[in-house]
C-alpha cells in the first residue's frame, strides 16, 4: 500500500512520485503519516534491493481496520501498475480535452470498508474507481469489491497484468458479464531507485 502518504505541514496527500529522484531529500522525518482511516502512523521513505523508493509504516503496520493482508503486502509490480493506470487515464482524458478531474492513490472508501488503487475524482464529485490486479483474484471477491464501489457511488474499471496470463480468466469473464471496462498491463520490474 505504501505509495501515497500525508504531508503533514501541508496537509495534503502525496505519492512517492512528487518526490523526484531524490524523495528524502524533499520530506524529513517526522514529516509524513498514513492517510487511511483509523492510521495515522508516522511514514518513512524506504528502498530495498529490488524496489524503487516508497512509503513504510514506521511502526510496521498500517491501523486502518479494513485494510487486509494482500494490501499491506503490495507487490511492486501493483505500484508500477498504479502508475501505469494513473497516468494512462490522465493522458487520455486530457487528449480528450477533459481537464477537471484529480488523480487519487489508495483512495479511502469507509462506507464500503475499501480502498481504491487508484480513483479519478471529476468536478462534480464523480468517482471512477480503477483496480490494479497483479496477483489471482477469486470471481465472487471481484464481484464483491465490484458491487461495494457501485454502492459507495463509483464507476470501476479493472486491470490485469499481462504477467498472470489466463490464471484470472474466470475473473476477467465476471467482470465482462458486469459490463465492467477492463484493460491489462505490462510493466519493467526493474526501476531505477536514483
Amino acid at each position: 500500500m505504501p505509495f501515497s502518504a500525508l504531508y503533514i505541514p501541508e496537509n495534503r496527500v502525496v505519492t512517492i512520485d512528487d518526490g523526484g529522484q531524490q524523495p528524502r531529500e524533499l520530506w524529513r522525518l517526522g514529516e509524513l503519516k498514513c492517510h487511511l482511516p483509523g492510521c495515522e502512523h508516522p511514514m518513512t521513505i524506504v528502498c530495498g534491493s529490488e524496489r524503487a523508493f516508497h512509503f513504510r509504516h514506521m511502526n510496521g503496520e498500517c491501523g486502518c481496520d479494513f485494510v487486509d493482508a494482500e494490501q499491506r503486502a503490495e507487490s511492486h509490480e501493483h505500484r508500477l501498475g498504479k502508475r501505469f493506470v494513473a497516468r494512462g487515464r490522465s493522458s487520455e482524458l486530457q487528449e480528450a480535452g477533459i481537464h477537471g478531474f484529480t488523480v487519487h492513490f489508495e483512495r479511502p472508501f469507509p462506507s464500503v470498508r475499501r480502498i481504491a488503487d487508484v480513483c479519478l475524482v471529476y468536478a462534480g464529485g464523480w468517482s471512477e474507481v480503477h483496480e490494479v490486479q497483479c496477483s489471482h483474484i477469486d470471481p465472487g471477491e471481484l464481484e464483491n469489491r465490484i458491487h461495494d464501489y457501485w454502492s459507495a457511488g463509483a464507476d470501476v474499471w479493472w486491470w490485469f497484468s499481462d504477467s498472470l496470463g489466463v490464471a484470472n480468466r474466470a475473473a476477467i469473464d465476471k467482470a465482462k458479464s458486469m459490463g465492467v471496462p477492463l484493460g491489462s498491463f505490462t510493466v519493467e520490474t526493474h526501476e531505477s531507485r536514483g
